[in-house]
């Protein structure tokens, strides 16, 4: 795993059309210090433009 925080996270799927539609917080349920865990949940949001990012222009099979 690595450190994330959960702002980068919701900035990076908000440049991908995503929207935020769950964001929580815990303690780590083992009881490890410095430990806590973040749950998000995203939808995509409505497209307004064309697609964007390292897959654009792909082609499927």
């Amino acid at each position: 795993m690595f450190a994330v925080s959960a702002e980068e996270a919701i900035d990076l799927a908000h440049a991908h059309g995503l929207d935020v539609v769950h964001h929580t917080g815990r303690e780590d349920p083992h009881g490890r210090p410095g430990v806590t865990w973040t749950h998000l949940g995203f939808r995509r949001g409505p497209r307004t433009g064309p697609p964007s990012g390292p897959r654009s222009g792909l082609a499927l099979p």
